[in-house]
């Protein structure tokens, strides 16, 4: 814990709209899914394309800061 630059990355990486809002989002995702869903299928369904549709969006943006720097 004493690399200084990978201190840096975490205060780079995790800032307090990121640590706040993501779980935030996503609790509320699912929650709205459970309530109006009912079923653990449907639960597990949601939690499923949540990954996807994160994993999707957040490796684009990876690959694309990383092409284009």
């Amino acid at each position: 814990m004493n690399n200084p630059e990978f201190l840096r990355n975490l205060w780079l990486e995790f800032s307090l709209h990121r640590l706040v809002g993501v779980p935030l989002g996503l609790g509320l995702t699912l929650w709205m899914a459970s309530i109006t869903g009912g079923q653990a299928t449907g639960m597990g369904y949601m939690a499923a394309m949540l990954f996807v549709a994160f994993t999707l969006v957040g490796g684009t943006k990876l690959t694309a800061e990383g092409l284009f720097r």
